[in-house]
């Protein structure tokens, strides 16, 4: 029987599909029935390890960190920009009170601290100020409210280290135990969604290390698609809500 593997693209196109339905499940939590908010929530909890894995083979794999960098925390500043419109939108011109999209920073924002973390990890033995980013970024958040707070930063950095054993030692067994345990650590919260999270595991493992299409448009795309989906389901949220008062 034929191994079944994914590539990173495919990857990425299962973690967009996850955040989609995550997303579906919050802006219209009035709209739709509760047990139907919960299974869109619980595939929701699928998206955030797949996308922080992926990061992390970005940082073991591109060509231009720095680019790679500033490509993840320019989109994190537009994401944020589109939702400080979203939110004014729904406070303008509708009821629903539960939205709230400006409270914390997007998770881009985190990503790109992880990729600063991550780099400060492996020059860390050429110089030990390295560690003094480290420690700051690391304070940041008991300042600033980021989204998943400190858990998607360590679970990048237990990713990191992941990486690094797999590629000293070579046992992929090992290693799937090792990202088993680090989606595991992230999912110890009071939310009991939380605890989903551990289902990413099954297409992480699937993963064969291999990009796919090498398309720029795909590449693209897949870049834009956080803000956009939130454009998209955002609107269609408003107007159904309008419609509903009509």
């Amino acid at each position: 029987m034929k191994k079944i593997s994914i590539t990173s693209n495919i990857l990425k196109i299962i973690g967009i599909t996850c955040m989609i339905f995550d997303h579906i499940g919050y802006y219209f939590f009035e709209n739709i029935d509760i047990q139907v908010f919960y299974m869109f929530r619980i595939i929701g909890r699928i998206a955030m390890p797949i996308f922080t894995f992926l990061l992390v083979q970005g940082f073991f794999h591109t060509k231009n960190l720095k680019k790679y960098l500033l490509k993840i925390f320019g989109m994190a500043v537009f994401t944020q920009l589109i939702l400080f419109i979203l939110q004014f939108m729904f406070n303008r011109y509708t009821n629903l009170k539960y939205i709230d999209l400006v409270s914390c920073l997007n998770i881009l924002f985190s990503f790109s601290l992880i990729i600063l973390v991550l780099k400060s990890f492996s020059n860390l033995v050429k110089n030990k100020l390295n560690f003094i980013l480290i420690i700051f970024i690391f304070l940041l958040y008991y300042f600033i409210n980021f989204d998943y707070s400190f858990r998607v930063l360590i679970l990048g950095i237990c990713f990191y280290f992941c990486e690094m054993y797999k590629l000293r030692y070579k046992n992929e067994y090992i290693y799937k135990i090792l990202i088993f345990i680090s989606i595991l650590l992230i999912c110890i919260d009071k939310n009991i969604l939380s605890y989903f999270s551990i289902l990413s595991c099954i297409p992480i493992f699937l993963y064969n290390g291999k990009l796919g299409n090498k398309s720029k448009k795909l590449k693209n795309i897949f870049y834009l698609s956080f803000p956009i989906n939130h454009i998209v389901i955002g609107l269609i949220s408003i107007i159904l809500n309008q419609v509903g008062e009509l």
